[in-house]
């Protein structure tokens, strides 16, 4: 019902019908096509799987939108120190469940980290979540590192990582992969 739900009102967006939300743009589909139609790009949002968005982060606007959209979680990587609005009170607000999981460093991380988010992305990553850092880095890197630890081989788990928006961590992701 939900999967329906999110499929008419990602059609009814695009085609003009929504008001105050902002415009995520339209992507071409994968050879893997999501049931919404086409993989969804929510400000600096890319969805990575089906009901699955990360990247950089969202503004108070997308977060309701996302809200709007069935998503019902959103992990934020950024800690307090570094995040532009009180974003658990917007998520909480919105109706969402809020998680965080700072990573104020390359030194955090760790396989500890990743494999937090990895857990909680497997507890509800098909109920609706987004995933956010600054930038989508930090989550790209831990996506890599839970990767490897799950048995991807280090090459695997990079490209999944970048897939999930890791960049400028490559090296480091690499690093921590390597030692374990």
């Amino acid at each position: 019902m939900r999967i329906v739900l999110l499929s008419l009102l990602s059609l009814a967006f695009l085609s003009g019908c929504a008001t105050n939300a902002p415009t995520p743009s339209a992507v071409a589909p994968s050879e893997s096509e999501t049931e919404l139609g086409a993989i969804l790009r929510v400000g600096r949002l890319n969805q990575v799987e089906t009901g699955v968005f990360a990247g950089g982060q969202p503004t108070v606007s997308e977060i309701e939108y996302l809200a709007q959209q069935g998503v019902l979680h959103v992990i934020n990587l950024r800690p307090i120190e570094e995040q532009p609005f009180a974003e658990q009170a917007v998520v909480e607000g919105a109706g969402m469940r809020y998680y965080s999981i700072p990573v104020a460093s390359a030194a955090d991380l760790t396989v500890d980290n990743a494999l937090q988010l990895a857990a909680l992305l497997d507890e509800f990553g098909h109920e609706g979540v987004a995933v956010h850092c600054a930038s989508g880095n930090r989550v790209g890197a831990l996506v890599a590192i839970a990767a490897a630890e799950m048995g991807a081989s280090e090459d695997d788990a990079i490209e999944k990582g970048k897939e999930w928006g890791l960049t400028r961590l490559e090296t480091k992701a690499r690093e921590v992969i390597e030692v374990e």
